[in-house]
């Protein structure tokens, strides 16, 4: 649940945003679009090196790891099931 909380508010957050950019009445300069641009894209690799780490999924690792928010298939679920590969989270 906390997963799905995160990555809702998220696509609302974005949403909203661009929303407001486009129906707000005000005419946003080039530079402001950009500096926009950019400080989203720092703020994706922030966001990943956050969320995505610790990512250690071997099997034979005594360090067999996952994020703390994971929002995939855990392997702490099914034990049973050395074969499960979980995937990174993007």
């Amino acid at each position: 649940m906390i997963g799905l909380f995160i990555k809702g508010g998220l696509w609302v957050g974005f949403g909203g945003a661009f929303l407001g950019i486009g129906l707000g009445g005000k005419k946003y300069r080039w530079r402001e679009m950009l500096g926009l641009y950019a400080a989203l894209i720092v703020f994706a690799f922030v966001g990943i090196q956050l969320l995505n780490r610790p990512y250690v999924p071997e099997v034979g690792s005594p360090d067999r790891v996952l994020p703390w928010i994971y929002f995939s298939d855990h392997w702490k679920w099914e034990p049973d099931n050395l074969e499960m590969k979980p995937r990174r989270e993007c």
